[in-house]
């Protein structure tokens, strides 16, 4: 019979029975070769911080297992026992769902082309940095390709690093671990090209062109991350602190030296890979070469077409070669994909983002738990002193900035500050 046949099996045998009978699952899982996580019941209301603290120590454990086995594609699972003895799948609710979706529609809508040629075409705005001829630089139409139609491109640079660089299970692991948002990167890119339209001279040319380097790290991460992951490199091992930032330079270095392999479709191997790599630098080069035009270059960047390409020129060769190079020593060891599955790949679990491990069992049932509905707040004040203060605040933050604005003060005040600087 199938692996998965016989795990369901277990499922429904455990469920008529009932009772110990629970653990007849486990059992399977651990014959079927799955790492199985058991957290025993917890007070969800009470004792939040330790059943979050035993989910940590999992994903960090699971984390270090994926480093070190020799099979990354290994499954492992999660799961909680209730009162009764009954098991389930634990996953994370809120923050994970929203994000895995987003992160599933841009992993399939992403474009390594598209990638490529924005990366290649924004170099030519480096040398705007030193030109005093280039003050008219204005970049919202940059900004707008950026935000619509590169948009893809330049999401979720944390999550593809925490999961194809740094090893991380799943997306609710990450969201478990991560302190920032995971999309941030590229606002603050696009908020920093639409600044710098507004602005002018040498305030405009200097946002501008951080923006353009912002734009062009997250585009050479997001190829490593992918690259990574298609060459099936093992992960980093790096703590929670430092990690994301070393994931991004690793990441972005190997988006620097190897770009072609972040291309969709690359992990075929055999000779449709090679050809992909062929045809996708011969395009990059061509789309290059069309940039160097005036009448190109103002469409992307104005004010761009005044400065001196020759360097950029120069360094794009090289740099064309190099990559180019280097993706066909590293396609060439890529072996064809097998359309057959064999009987030690069959998968036992259900991928699911959601869980922080990255798996689930199927046919038992999911406990979702949100992480943020369980904070119990300062406990230093009762909920009566806090509803207290907020009254008070309401009213009397309220109460003056009414006075305000039918009184002179706060333009004496003004007044005074504005006098003593001049």
């Amino acid at each position: 019979p199938y692996r998965s046949q016989l795990l369901r099996q277990a499922v429904f045998s455990a469920n008529e029975e009932g009772g110990k009978s629970q653990d007849r699952i486990l059992r399977r899982l651990q014959q079927l070769g799955v790492r199985t996580y058991v957290i025993p019941y917890t007070n969800i209301i009470d004792d939040t911080e330790e059943l979050m603290l035993n989910i940590l120590r999992v994903v960090s454990r699971e984390s270090r297992e994926k480093n070190l086995r020799q099979e990354p594609w290994e499954q492992a699972c999660l799961l909680y026992r209730d009162r009764q003895g009954r098991l389930y799948n634990l996953s994370i609710k809120s923050r994970a769902v929203g994000i895995a979706a987003n992160w599933a529609s841009v992993m399939e809508k992403f474009s390594g082309l598209e990638a490529m040629v924005a990366l290649t075409t924004m170099f030519r705005s480096i040398p705007c940095g030193s030109s005093a001829e280039s003050d008219n630089l204005e970049p919202l139409f940059l900004a707008a390709i950026l935000g619509l139609i590169l948009h893809d491109e330049l999401s979720l640079p944390w999550i593809n690093i925490a999961i194809f660089v740094r090893g991380m299970p799943s997306i609710a692991a990450h969201s478990l671990t991560s302190k920032v948002g995971s999309d941030w990167l590229r606002k603050v890119i696009i908020l920093i090209l639409v600044l710098a339209a507004a602005a002018s001279g040498e305030a405009q040319r200097i946002m501008a062109l951080v923006g353009i380097m912002l734009a062009c790290c997250v585009l050479l991460a997001n190829l490593g991350a992918r690259a990574w992951y298609f060459l099936k490199w093992r992960p980093l091992r790096t703590g929670n602190f430092f990690g994301p930032f070393i994931g991004f330079i690793c990441a972005m270095l190997t988006g620097l030296f190897v770009p072609y392999m972040g291309f969709q479709d690359v992990d075929a191997g055999g000779k449709a890979a090679m050809e992909k790599v062929i045809l996708s630098a011969f395009i990059v080069y061509i789309c290059f070469l069309l940039s160097d035009f005036d009448e190109i270059q103002k469409f992307v960047v104005v004010g761009r077409q005044e400065c001196d390409q020759e360097v950029v020129n120069v360094a794009f060769g090289f740099w064309w070669m190099i990559t180019l190079l280097s993706s066909l020593l590293l396609v060439k060891e890529i072996p064809p994909y097998e359309q057959f599955p064999e009987e030690d790949e069959e998968p036992v679990l259900e991928e699911d983002q959601t869980s922080p491990v990255g798996f689930r069992v199927p046919d038992l049932p999911t406990f979702p738990i949100d992480p943020g509905l369980g904070k119990q707040g300062i406990s230093l004040f009762s909920l009566r002193h806090e509803l207290a203060f907020g009254i008070v605040m309401a009213f009397g933050l309220g109460i003056l900035m009414i006075y305000l604005a039918f009184s002179d003060t706060d333009n004496e005040y003004h007044d005074i500050k504005f006098s003593d600087l001049s």
